[in-house]
């Protein structure tokens, strides 16, 4: 039977959520590390397409179509790797068997749901320029800027909430607002800390490939920067999701009550 779960048992502070995300991502980076890996190797391939063929990166602008190719199916790769990561990270914290077949399984049958909400999201400053049309443009950016990092954090929870409840993109994303609605602001400043702690470790990584790869060749230096790059969001990566995870069970747990942590015991063991 399943244990039931620490990450559900309470409401908890701030302190207590970013404590609560470090033993997540603790107790599951070896096991997420080779979805974390894969997630960042797959967004690299036309990187890797570009230096293997001796051209230099080219970036958006190739007309190349293995290019454009190899962009689309890396980004869907790197977000099925995503949500395995956040599979594998919840049975972990649940106590349940964690399952690679299972994980990716799911991931893959929510890809859809995951891809809409993305889209759905990316429309938003689109959106919002057209309101703010008038304004002036120094004011307008501004508003744009505010109203987008306004819907960023009432969705941050979506991506979870569809592959946990297994609810339509619709659907979680209005259940993403309801759980983070009136807890906005401390859940602004979780994700502000967590996004601290990762701009720290990019910095000192950078630093580390600047060493590294000081008086060597450019094409050195673009391969040991994509090495850096992957490395760094393998690691990134893992650690984001676990704040997400532990961001969610406490808002579970503000909204739903103490009783949470019995009944996803009892779901876990049907």
């Amino acid at each position: 039977m399943p244990q039931p779960s620490p990450l559900f048992s309470r409401p908890r502070s701030t302190g207590e959520v970013l404590d609560c995300a470090f033993r997540v991502f603790q107790a599951s980076f070896l096991s997420c590390l080779p979805y974390g890996i894969a997630s960042m190797v797959s967004g690299q391939l036309p990187n890797i397409y570009d230096i293997a063929s001796g051209r230099g990166l080219r970036g958006a602008d190739s007309g190349d179509f293995i290019w454009w190719a190899l962009y689309v199916l890396g980004a869907l790769a790197s977000l099925v790797m995503l949500s395995a990561i956040i599979l594998r990270q919840y049975a972990i914290a649940t106590g349940q068997r964690p399952s690679t077949s299972g994980e990716l399984r799911r991931a893959l049958l929510k890809l859809p749901a995951v891809m809409l909400v993305m889209v759905l999201s990316g429309m938003v400053p689109g959106i919002l320029m057209q309101l703010f049309a008038t304004a002036g443009m120094l004011l307008g950016m501004v508003l744009v800027a505010v109203g987008a990092l306004v819907v960023v954090v009432l969705l941050v929870v979506t991506w979870h909430v569809i592959l946990i409840e297994d609810l339509s993109a619709l659907r979680s994303m209005a259940r993403s607002v309801r759980l983070v609605w009136g807890t906005w602001w401390r859940t602004l400043l979780i994700l502000v800390i967590a996004f601290a702690i990762l701009f720290v470790f990019y910095v000192l990584g950078a630093a580390f490939g600047a060493l590294f790869s000081r008086g060597a060749d450019i094409a050195i230096v673009t391969a040991a920067s994509a090495v850096i790059v992957t490395a760094l969001g393998a690691i990134a990566s893992p650690f984001m999701c676990a704040v997400i995870l532990a961001v969610y069970a406490d808002l579970r747990t503000r909204r739903e009550g103490v009783d949470l942590e019995r009944r996803l015991a009892t779901a876990a063991k049907d």
